[in-house]
């Protein structure tokens, strides 16, 4: 499997390596296309209809466009980012979670997750799903609850995801001194 590593700058001014996590694209590809046509006939039916002014008209088109960019677009041009002192799970630009990976307590490899995919939470419960797919996720068990602003601030101590780059990801997490609760996990 190809990963990339990203070079950044750390505060002391030396280089820190940061691998990129890749996740599952082609999901987004139907959200983007019922988006699109949706959008479309939508500022269509409103300029025939509704409104009699252009600049109303190119507003809600502007709008449209900013909705489909960040919706449907989006979730194409990001990766999850593994570095040396964090995890950050993306998807597309509306969603970012920083993990501190010295809260991490334990990583597990699951089968078979939920039947929805996408950024969801549970609501009584504490784990947050970052997901394209329903199998092959790994999941993270927090030392301490962390909130997430951009899951509505909710706290979790359990956090699932997955990647196509699991290999990397798991050579990376143990390499950070994590304890892994698959007894597999060490090579």
């Amino acid at each position: 499997m190809r990963s990339e590593t990203i070079m950044t700058a750390t505060a002391l001014g030396g280089p820190m390596a940061s691998v990129r996590l890749r996740y599952r694209k082609a999901g987004f590809l139907p959200t983007l296309i019922l988006l699109s046509f949706a959008l479309f006939f939508l500022n269509a039916f409103f300029a025939l209809t509704v409104f009699d002014d252009w600049g109303v008209i190119l507003l809600a088109a502007l709008v449209s466009f900013l909705a489909l960019m960040t919706l449907g677009v989006s979730p194409l041009l990001t990766d999850h980012i593994l570095g040396d002192y964090q995890l950050e799970l993306r998807q597309g630009w509306y969603f970012r979670a920083r993990v501190p990976l010295s809260n991490v307590r334990t990583m597990q490899l699951v089968d078979r997750g939920p039947m929805r995919t996408g950024v969801f939470f549970e609501l009584r419960g504490d784990a947050l799903y970052v997901t394209t797919q329903r199998k092959d996720l790994m999941l993270l068990t927090l030392k301490e609850r962390q909130r997430f602003g951009f899951a509505l601030g909710k706290n979790a101590s359990r956090i699932y995801f997955d990647t196509i780059d699991r290999d990397v990801a798991i050579k990376r997490l143990v390499d950070k001194a994590l304890t892994p609760s698959n007894p597999g996990l060490r090579s």
